[in-house]
C-alpha cells in the first residue's frame, strides 16, 4: 500500500530494491546500542558491526545470556540507558 505499486507483486519487486546499505554511515546523533548474544532474531555481531560503522557518539551494550534486545535482562540496561539519555540531553543545553 505505501509503495504506491499497482500490485502485490509489483510491490514485491519494489521491496526488493530497497536496501539500508549505506544507512549507518548517514547517522548523524549519538547512539546507545543494546544487543544479546542469544539473540535469535537479529545475531549481536550486527550490533557491533554497526557501533564500528556509525561516525557518532556511540555506546555498545552487549549482554551475555540477553536474548533479542535483551529483553529478558532490562534490569543490566534499562537504568544504564536512562543515564545516558539524561547525559545526551543535558549537553545538548549547554
Amino acid at each position: 500500500m505505501r509503495s504506491h505499486c499497482d500490485t502485490e507483486d509489483a510491490a514485491r519487486r519494489h521491496a526488493a530494491t530497497l536496501s539500508l546499505a549505506d544507512a549507518a554511515r548517514r547517522i548523524a546523533c549519538p547512539l546507545f546500542i543494546v544487543t544479546g548474544k542469544l539473540d535469535r532474531v537479529i545475531p549481536w555481531q550486527h550490533a557491533e558491526r554497526l557501533a564500528r560503522e556509525v561516525k557518532c557518539p556511540v555506546e555498545l551494550l552487549i549482554i551475555e545470556d540477553g536474548n533479542h534486545v535483551a529483553n529478558n535482562r532490562g534490569y543490566r540496561w534499562r537504568a544504564q540507558s536512562a543515564d545516558w539519555m539524561a547525559d545526551q540531553l543535558d549537553a545538548s543545553r549547554g
